[in-house]
């Protein structure tokens, strides 16, 4: 991420991919908390990556009108910076 957006109204970054998705089975217990692990490879550029997580079955947010704050969670990261060395 680095200077303006070029669209700062446009609520998409085309060159940003999901590149995984996980669901209940793939959470591990270690103690009082819930651990998924991921591996990513062959990082060649500087890059960033951000977390993204919901209570419900949709892979994205639907504005649909529905919302319920506590049975439609979503949550977001920060971004985590990967600088290649």
């Amino acid at each position: 991420m680095t200077g303006p957006s070029a669209d700062r109204d446009a609520d998409t970054n085309p060159t940003t991919p999901v590149v995984a998705r996980f669901g209940p089975r793939d959470w591990r217990q270690q103690g009082a908390q819930y651990v998924i692990r991921h591996t990513l490879r062959d990082v060649g550029a500087d890059s960033y990556l951000r977390v993204r997580g919901t209570s419900t079955d949709e892979a994205e947010p639907l504005a649909d009108g529905l919302e319920s704050p506590w049975s439609d969670l979503w949550f977001y990261s920060n971004p985590v910076f990967v600088r290649v060395c």
